[in-house]
């Protein structure tokens, strides 16, 4: 089988500094394989946060993000929240930092799955005084989220 990839590149902002959940989805399951909208669909980001490109395809979508407001842990610690707020339980979790030298920073990364949406994953990641960037893919099965990381 195909698969086509669609990007769209951009700037979306939204205003307001913190980290609050989304309150609002539709709670329609998934119908089948692709069907990544409603509560499957990837939970809004964190106030503050820019979309710098998207990317989709049959089974899964990508979306990146930069923020200047939230810390990689913050980051990843709101998606956690969000994705337990729609029925998402965490298969994995974790991350790391360096506070020392040129190259000092964090990173973390979740992967949660919800049985009738599939798996949501995040990972973000900031050089010491640098905005964090984050990727969060949404697909049906652990190989949809390995082909969306790779979508870049």
């Amino acid at each position: 089988m195909t698969r086509s990839v669609v990007a769209t590149v951009g700037a979306v902002a939204l205003l307001g500094v913190g980290i609050a959940v989304p309150t609002a989805a539709s709670a329609s399951p998934a119908q089948g394989r692709g069907d990544i909208y409603g509560s499957c669909a990837i939970p809004a980001p964190p106030r503050g946060a820019t979309k710098i490109a998207q990317f989709r395809s049959d089974g899964w979508r990508h979306q990146i993000y930069k923020t200047k407001t939230s810390s990689p842990y913050a980051t990843v610690l709101y998606y956690k929240a969000a994705g337990k707020w729609r029925g998402y339980r965490t298969t994995s979790w974790g991350g790391g930092a360096s506070y020392v030298g040129p190259k000092a920073g964090s990173g973390w990364g979740i992967t949660m799955r919800k049985k009738n949406c599939g798996y949501l994953s995040v990972g973000a990641g900031a050089a010491k005084g640098k905005p964090t960037h984050f990727d969060v893919c949404i697909g049906k099965t652990a190989a949809d989220i390995k082909e969306c990381k790779r979508a870049k």
